[in-house]
């Protein structure tokens, strides 16, 4: 009996089709057995089709086990230590496929993608209001008055408008030590760029300093604090490094980006990773609810296997996939309504560049190289032998070879 499976993947029928045999096999066992020591052979093996596919043969197991009453499967106890080694390392080189449940959820998915791309705009605004409406609070207003006059605040030639935050280190996240090394000191350090495009250092002393690094540390947060609910918001960490290195076409982008086209509508802290921010939380939440309930379901238990554990990062990285791929339609819709009125000038503003789901398209990074890693992994656990490297290994002991007679031969000696 030969039976061929298209597919790896673990399955029930798999298990069934397993333990069937496994069953049989002892039923066998146990007839030579009783041949061998001449006792009495009471029970017979029912023969089974040669040839047979792989869904043959799962159909006549079934049928065979509802015949027996064989309801459970009880492969894990006919295995020997060796034996559950080897079927443990095929599971696990074999990935989870997905239900169509699962392709629903993701669709679900695709919803919020479209809903948090589409209305992104308008998320911010509600976001902002909120900022805005913090800042009256009587905290923030006290934060406000204790981090005001600091150094990192000079506006000076070079250094003003409504976008002076990028323009220096004082309030990048990403130059945290910058900052608190000029309000500790109480001067002011940073580069104007002059026309011509030449870049001036300049330096500015005239703010109290304080006496540690723990005050300098309080009045950056309070700082900080009161300038993130304001509608410029901060940079992005790191962005001030474009705004003063000395290529133009980064400068202009880092500070065109920030500035926006109007106040509050750059790409900043809030625009660019709070609010975008919100999507990816929704999608975990969505991804990993469905992948711990179907355990719940299935198991009686939340907690993941390696495989399912698998199986969850496959579904994240297509889920944030999916609202990452939203948001950059959302900047090539933008980008192609200006060009369809002809307005060629406002179509490749960095402004939009605000509307790209940076946190989502990071998510997803991070977990293309999950996956990658878990596929590798997977590939180097060696492959289950087949069915005929299976038959020629055990199947020896079972099988009668017909030798054919030779005539005698003599050899006659002078």
């Amino acid at each position: 009996m030969t039976a061929r499976r298209s597919g790896p993947a673990m399955s029930d029928d798999v298990e069934r089709n397993l333990d069937t045999q496994a069953r049989r096999l002892m039923d066998l066992e146990a007839v030579i057995e009783q041949a061998l020591t001449e006792e009495t052979v009471g029970q017979t093996i029912a023969p089974a089709p040669q040839h047979q596919t792989y869904e043959q043969l799962t159909e006549f197991n079934d049928e065979f086990r509802a015949e027996q009453g064989w309801t459970s499967v009880e492969l894990e106890e006919t295995l020997t230590d060796s034996q559950r080694d080897a079927l443990e390392k095929w599971r696990r080189r074999h990935r989870l496929q997905w239900s169509t449940v699962d392709l629903a959820m993701l669709g679900a998915v695709g919803l919020v993608g479209a809903l948090s791309a589409w209305l992104d705009s308008e998320t911010d605004s509600k976001v902002l209001a909120l900022g805005t409406h913090l800042k009256d609070l009587d905290r923030v207003r006290g934060w406000e008055q204790a981090g005001a006059r600091l150094p990192i605040d000079y506006m000076e030639r070079g250094f003003g408008g409504p976008a002076h935050r990028i323009k220096s280190s004082g309030h990048d996240l990403a130059r945290i030590l910058d900052s608190l090394k000029q309000i500790r000191d109480g001067e002011f350090r940073g580069i104007a760029w002059l026309p011509d495009g030449v870049g001036m250092g300049v330096k500015d002393g005239r703010y109290a300093g304080t006496e540690s690094w723990f005050e300098a540390a309080g009045l950056l947060a309070k700082h900080l604090g009161a300038d993130i609910v304001t509608p410029m918001g901060l940079p992005i960490p790191g962005m001030s490094y474009l705004a003063n290195c000395k290529n133009k076409a980064l400068r202009d982008f880092a500070r065109d980006s920030y500035s926006g086209m109007r106040p509050g509508e750059g790409w900043n802290l809030r625009s660019g990773l709070l609010t975008p921010g919100l999507a990816v939380t929704a999608t975990e939440l969505i991804v990993r609810t469905h992948v711990h309930g179907m355990a719940m379901l299935q198991t009686g238990s939340p907690r993941l296997d390696e495989r399912e554990a698998g199986k969850r990062s496959e579904l994240l990285l297509a889920a944030h996939t999916l609202v990452s791929a939203m948001s950059v339609g959302k900047v090539s819709f933008v980008v192609g309504g200006h060009l369809a009125m002809g307005n060629r000038r406002d179509a490749f503003r960095p402004q939009h560049i605000r509307h790209l789901n940076i946190p989502a398209l990071l998510r997803a990074g991070t977990l293309a190289v999950t996956v990658t890693r878990n596929e590798v992994l997977r590939r180097r656990i060696p492959r289950a032998a087949s069915w005929d490297q299976l038959l020629g290994e055990t199947g020896l002991a079972w099988q009668l070879w017909r030798v054919p007679s030779e005539p005698a031969r003599v050899v006659l000696e002078s």
